[in-house]
C-alpha cells in the first residue's frame, strides 16, 4: 500500500498564466516577483532574497537528486503567500497558531531557521567577520553576568513543567549575556534566562528548571550567535527586503498550518483530525473499489512449513551452515547435527493462537530459504543456536472485513479526496491573486 500523502511535489504544480493574473512588467534586476492578494500588503521579493532560498534549497535537493530552478523557488514562496492569505481569512490565531506544550514556539522556529538560510548564503563571511572581531570571537562584544544561579527557577510541584509568574518575572530580570555588536560599548541587547527559557522544547525548559547552568550557557551563545547574523545581515540589506524575509518565513508556517488544517500534511507523531474526520465518511463501495485495486498490497503468509537445526554455540553453528552452503543436504545436516530431534516443524498457520516467535521467523522468509543461524529467542533452557529452513510457504489475502485493511484504505481513499480539494483550492488562490514577474522569468521553465 502507498505510503499515506504527507507532503506535496510542488514542481508538478508550475504557475502558468492560465492558472492566475501574471504579468512580466518588472525591469529591474534587483525585484523578481510582486503579490498582491486581497486586502493584504504587498509582497516583493527581491534577487537577494530569492538567491538565498535558491540556495537552500539546492543543497537540500542535492541529497535527493532533485533540480532546482530560481522560477520553481519563486513559484513555492508565491504559493505560500496566497496560502498563508487564505489561512490568516479562514482560521483564527488559536486554530494557526497553537500552544507548543511540547516543542519549540513558532517564532522560535522562524529566528532559527532564519539564522540557517543566513548562515548558509553568506557563511565564509560571517566567519571573516568575527575573525576580524578584536580576539577573533563573539567573547569580545558580549558580556556575561559573572554569577548565574536558577535555583528560583526550580521546578514546582505540579502536574505541568512550567514557571510560575513569580518565577517568570524572576527569570526576566535575570540578565545572562549582553550584546554590544556595534562595539561602542553601549549593549544592544540583553539576554535573560526568561528569554533563553521561551526558547526551548519541554526537554530544555526542564533542564533549565532543574538547575542547569551549563545548558543555559550553550543556549545563550547560541541565541548570540542567531543575533550576530542578524546584526550583520540588517547592515548590508534594505528594510525592505528584511522585512520580506520575516513574511515569507510567517508565510511558510502558516502554509504548513493550512495544509495540516485540510488534512493534507499529517505528522507521524499526531492525530490529524481532518484526514479522520474524512476517513469516517469513505463508504463500503468505495473501500470495496479500492481493496480490489490494492488486494496485492494485502498480502500475508498463511502458512508456512518449517524445518530446523539446534546448535550449541556460534562456532558450530556457523560451520554448519557453511556446510550446507556448500551443498549439504538440510535433513542429513539435521540428523547429523541437530541438538533436538524436533527438527520437522511441519505447518506454521498464521491462525495460530498463540503464535511463536518461530511463526515470525518463517513468515518473514520467502520458500527454500535456508536463514544464517542465529540465537534463539527463547526465554528458558540453555542457549542454543538456530538454522531454519522454509521447505514450502502458501500466501494469502487480508480480507476486507479486516480491521486494519479497512483503516489503512480509508485513510488513504480519504488522503487522496482532500489532496484533491487542497489543489482546487490552490487554482482558486492563484487566480485570485496579481503577480508581477521579472521579464527574465517569462521564458524560464
Amino acid at each position: 500500500m502507498r505510503a499515506l500523502i504527507s507532503w506535496l511535489v510542488w514542481a508538478g504544480l508550475c504557475i502558468s498564466p492560465v492558472q492566475a493574473a501574471i504579468d512580466y512588467q518588472l525591469q529591474s534586476d534587483e525585484l523578481i516577483a510582486q503579490l498582491q492578494v486581497a486586502d493584504q500588503p504587498q509582497l516583493s521579493l527581491s534577487k537577494t532574497l530569492v538567491d538565498v532560498f535558491v540556495q537552500h534549497q539546492q543543497q537540500a535537493a542535492q541529497r535527493h537528486g532533485q533540480p532546482v530552478t530560481a522560477r520553481l523557488v519563486v513559484q513555492q514562496l508565491l504559493d505560500d503567500a496566497v496560502l498563508a492569505a487564505h489561512a490568516q481569512q479562514r482560521y483564527d490565531a488559536e486554530q494557526l497558531w497553537p500552544k507548543q506544550r511540547v516543542g519549540f514556539d513558532y517564532q522560535v522556529d522562524r529566528q532559527r531557521q532564519q539564522a540557517a538560510l543566513l548562515r548558509g548564503y553568506y557563511g565564509q563571511a560571517i566567519e571573516q567577520a568575527i575573525k576580524a572581531l578584536p580576539d577573533g570571537s563573539l567573547a569580545s562584544v558580549v558580556q556575561w553576568q559573572s554569577e548565574l544561579d536558577l535555583k528560583p527557577l526550580t521546578l514546582q510541584p505540579g502536574l505541568t513543567i512550567d514557571l510560575t509568574p513569580d518565577q517568570r518575572q524572576q527569570a526576566g530580570q535575570m540578565i545572562v549575556v549582553s550584546t554590544d555588536f556595534n562595539q561602542d560599548g553601549e549593549p544592544e541587547q540583553h539576554i535573560t534566562a526568561l528569554d533563553i527559557y521561551q526558547r526551548q522544547n519541554v526537554q530544555g525548559r526542564l533542564a533549565l528548571q532543574q538547575g542547569d547552568v551549563d545548558y543555559l550557557k550553550a543556549q545563550a551563545r547560541q541565541r548570540v550567535g542567531e543575533l550576530f547574523i542578524q546584526h550583520w545581515v540588517q547592515q548590508r540589506w534594505s528594510h525592505a527586503d528584511w522585512q520580506a524575509l520575516e513574511q515569507v518565513l510567517v508565510n511558510q508556517q502558516l502554509a504548513q498550518r493550512l495544509r495540516q488544517l485540510v488534512g493534507v500534511y499529517a505528522d507521524i507523531h499526531d492525530d490529524n483530525p481532518a484526514l479522520r474526520a474524512a476517513a469516517e465518511q469513505v463508504t463500503d463501495k468505495q473501500l470495496q473499489q479500492a481493496y480490489a485495486r490494492h488486494r496485492d498490497d494485502f498480502k500475508v503468509v498463511e502458512r508456512a512449513k518449517v524445518q530446523r537445526i539446534q546448535l550449541a554455540d556460534q562456532h558450530s553453528a556457523d560451520r554448519v551452515y557453511q556446510a550446507l552452503q556448500k551443498g549439504l543436504n538440510f535433513e542429513q545436516a539435521a540428523t547429523r547435527y541437530s541438538l533436538t530431534n524436533d527438527t520437522e516443524l511441519g505447518w506454521l498457520q498464521r491462525s495460530d493462537q498463540p503464535r511463536s516467535w518461530m511463526h515470525s521467523v518463517a513468515f518473514t522468509q520467502p520458500e527454500g530459504h535456508i536463514s544464517k543461524p542465529f540465537r534463539s529467542p527463547q526465554n528458558t533452557g540453555p542457549v542454543v543456536y538456530e538454522i531454519v529452513r522454509i521447505v514450502a510457504r502458501e500466501d494469502g489475502f487480508l480480507p476486507l472485513s479486516d480491521a486494519g485493511v479497512r483503516y489503512e484504505l480509508a485513510r488513504e481513499i480519504a488522503a487522496q479526496q482532500l489532496l484533491q480539494n487542497y489543489q482546487q483550492l490552490q487554482q482558486r488562490l492563484r487566480q485570485q491573486a496579481t503577480i508581477s514577474l521579472n521579464q527574465r522569468l517569462a521564458g524560464a521553465s
